[in-house]
């Protein structure tokens, strides 16, 4: 996917009148004022005070992603429904036979169903984090010269990055209904793991956005840190499924294998499916399998409650990182 700058968007000039709306900009100065200690509380607050610029500018990023093409923003919707149109063909149709045997080979298409679920939030997330590692560098001749708010520029990516991810989901959910006439049974949770994922995503980036302006080569490793992660995340994997120990290992104390397995739970993990297979387990299976519910029949609020505490303990050391780092930004970009 298109991962444009936000640079040339921040810089527009007729932007300026935004910060100046909102106080955030008095006059041209050569300097950043001097922040005063907040709590984590003020970042949204900073958000809700910057609304109308933050939209501005997550409108602006999306449409410059498809900027000269045909089909223009369209591709927001045709490149999720791609992906899931060759998962299904492939994973659904080609390689049937050799799916994991259990719930998921038994309906029809559920494995390319699963497969794409772990694969929307990641794109998303993936993105994200690239882009964050740059953020603050590339608009320096902005945080230079006005007192500009550069908190919410990490804010901005994470926003326009969710955006592509709930079109994703809504592409998800009515192919789901179309082929199996049914929604997600857990479809209400999806709200809250869309604000976690963004909560979570949101403190790497800030954490990474400031780092990078002191470590510049932070951004050039970001992508391999990115591939390494991916294949270490249940994205072409499952959670419920048996894998190697030193996998599972693995797999157990990375974050987003919660966050990817609750949302499989929302879409494509059938209660009546996976009913009585906890008990079924044997030792040496248990040993193997990255996480085991206490009950498949319910939804996971162990998983839900351990992802929350640490996307907003993330959250909590991503902004205060960024803003002990935010007086020095001037000086080092």
């Amino acid at each position: 996917m298109p991962t444009d700058s936000l640079g040339p968007l921040l810089c527009s000039v007729d932007l300026l009148p935004l910060l100046v709306r909102r106080g955030s900009i008095p006059a041209p100065t050569t300097g950043l004022l001097t922040p005063r200690k907040t709590a984590l509380i003020s970042l949204v607050r900073q958000s809700i005070r910057y609304r109308e610029l933050i939209g501005t500018l997550i409108n602006r990023d999306l449409r410059a992603r498809y900027r000269g093409s045909v089909l223009g923003q369209a591709w927001m919707v045709l490149q999720p429904l791609a992906f899931l149109a060759i998962f299904y063909v492939v994973f659904g149709q080609l390689m049937v036979t050799s799916m994991p045997e259990g719930p998921l080979k038994e309906r029809t298409g559920y494995f390319a169903l699963a497969m794409f679920c772990g694969l929307i939030p990641w794109i998303g997330f993936a993105e994200t984090m690239t882009r964050a590692a740059g953020c603050i560098t590339e608009n320096g001749s902005l945080i230079k010269k006005f007192a500009f708010p550069s908190e919410i520029i990490p804010v901005t990516l994470v926003l326009s990055g969710m955006a592509q991810t709930l079109v994703g989901f809504g592409i998800l959910t009515v192919a789901i209904f179309v082929l199996h006439g049914e929604l997600p049974h857990h479809v209400w949770m999806l709200p809250l793991l869309l604000v976690l994922q963004a909560t979570f995503t949101l403190g790497l980036a800030m954490f990474t956005a400031a780092a990078c302006v002191f470590v510049r080569d932070i951004g050039s490793m970001m992508p391999m840190l990115m591939n390494f992660w991916f294949f270490m995340s249940p994205i072409f994997m499952f959670g419920r499924f048996e894998a190697t120990e030193l996998t599972a290992t693995v797999m157990r104390w990375n974050p987003i294998t919660y966050l990817m397995e609750c949302y499989r739970t929302v879409f494509v993990y059938h209660p009546e499916d996976w009913g009585g297979l906890v008990e079924q387990l044997s030792d040496a299976q248990r040993k193997k399998i990255p996480l085991i519910p206490a009950s498949y029949e319910s939804f996971p609020w162990l998983w839900l409650g351990l992802f929350a505490l640490i996307a907003v303990v993330t959250l909590a050391i991503g902004y205060f990182v960024f803003m002990r780092s935010k007086m020095r930004f001037a000086d080092e970009i």
